[in-house]
Parts: C-alpha cells; sequence; structure tokens
C-alpha cells in the first residue's frame, strides 16, 4: 500500500465518520421534534429504586443514557435543528417500582422544575405498573396522569398526599413514554391512537429505517456545505 493510497483511507474514515455523527444527530433531531413520543427501548438489567429515579439523567434504559449524551451542552453537533436542544434536562420515572401516591408526588415535582431550558421526561415501562392491594384500579388511575393526561394541553391535580393543587402545561416538555420489547402486547392495549403521540414504534429498527432515508440526503447536504467531499 502506497501512502497516497493510506492517506486516501485515513480521508474515506473520516468522512465516515462524519456522515455516522451526521445521520445519528438527525435521527435525535426527528426524536425531539414531537412533544409525546412512544418508544419500545431496551431495558438495563439494574432496577431503579422509585427515589432514585426523581433525581436528573437516571434511567433503566441504554436510550436514556444516550439522550443525555447527545445532550450534552459542550456538543458541537453538525445538525442545527440539534443545537438549540443541547444542555435540556432530563428527568426518568421507572413505573415498574411505582404506585398511585408516587405518581402523583411526581408529577407534583415536575411542575416545580424549571422551564428553561425545556425538560425532558422519560415515563419508562408504562406497560409495567403494579398493582396495589384492595385497588385493582390504580394502575389505569397511574397510566391516565403519566400517559394519556398528555394529550390535554393544561391538567390540574390535587396531591391527596401533600395536600397541595397544582397545574401542568404539556407543552412545557418533551415527553417519552417507553416500554420493554417483551412487553409489546400489553402496549398495544393500552395505546390510544387518539391522543395523537408520535409513535416510533421499537427504536433499533426506527433509527436503521431513518438511518437508511436519511443517508444520501445527509451526504448531499454535507456535501453542498463542503463539511466532507465524498465519492460514491
Amino acid at each position: 500500500m502506497s501512502v497516497l493510497d493510506s492517506d486516501r483511507n485515513v480521508q474515506l474514515n473520516k468522512e465516515n465518520d462524519i456522515k455516522d455523527r451526521a445521520i445519528k444527530e438527525e435521527t435525535w433531531a426527528v426524536l425531539l421534534c414531537a412533544n409525546v413520543s412512544e418508544i419500545e427501548t431496551d431495558i438495563n438489567p439494574t432496577w431503579k429504586k422509585i427515589e432514585q429515579t426523581w433525581h436528573v439523567n437516571e434511567g433503566s434504559s441504554k436510550f436514556v443514557s444516550d439522550l443525555v449524551e447527545i445532550l450534552k451542552k459542550e456538543n458541537n453537533p453538525l445538525n442545527p435543528m440539534l443545537r438549540p436542544h443541547l444542555g435540556r434536562p432530563v428527568y426518568t420515572l421507572d413505573c415498574r417500582c411505582l404506585h398511585k401516591g408516587d405518581a402523583i408526588g411526581w408529577l407534583e415535582k415536575v411542575s416545580n422544575l424549571p422551564k428553561t431550558p425545556e425538560p425532558i421526561l422519560v415515563i419508562e415501562n408504562i406497560t409495567d405498573i403494579p398493582e396495589e392491594d384492595n385497588n385493582h384500579e390504580a394502575p389505569q388511575y397511574v397510566r391516565n396522569i403519566l400517559m394519556h393526561n398528555w394529550e390535554n394541553v393544561t391538567n390540574n391535580y390535587y396531591n391527596v398526599y401533600t395536600g397541595n393543587s397544582f397545574s401542568i402545561d404539556s407543552t412545557a416538555y418533551k415527553i417519552f413514554i417507553t416500554w420493554p420489547p417483551e412487553k409489546r402486547k400489553v402496549m398495544d392495549t393500552i395505546h390510544e391512537p387518539s391522543n395523537g403521540f408520535a409513535w416510533v414504534g421499537n427504536l433499533e429498527e426506527f433509527f436503521k429505517e431513518l438511518k437508511d432515508a436519511f443517508k444520501k440526503e445527509s451526504v448531499k447536504d454535507l456535501e453542498e456545505t463542503h463539511i466532507i467531499s465524498y465519492e460514491q
């Protein structure tokens, strides 16, 4: 291999890295454009305790860690659509350890969050809300306030455990509602198409489909802005 061949391979590798980065950023920009998105994600085997989920940047899926990584304030994305999202805080809630009082308590905390930059809420494992003794309606109540009520612009709540009334403006947040792959049939039974949420479905399949769709377009855009020079 000549020195010229070696240099050419290095250049191609750099250009491929830039293309992959551009496509990844464009995919995340699409995910962040909807107000409420429903996503089938992977699950970390380490369960999070409910007390931990009230803190920032803690979640049970790789989706959450990837989201936090892409939104780091110090990032310098190629995609201008992603730049306004940098620095947005991510708050998670894992429904596997959840009870009725925990759900309303978390929403009260959400209502008090700073609205700038716009918070991102990830409500994980919506299919795994536990039943409570002598209260079989608890899972439906929790699903209503953590999932279905986001279709309303404004929701008014009363937390019987704290005695506080509060309201939530759904447009002040970006909401991701997730479930694990093995609970897809359960999700099908609680999903309400009339809510108008963005149905992403399986995240890996979504990324693959958009990668194929964006590939040529992204390469063309990068060539036009002289970020890369790609020869097909």
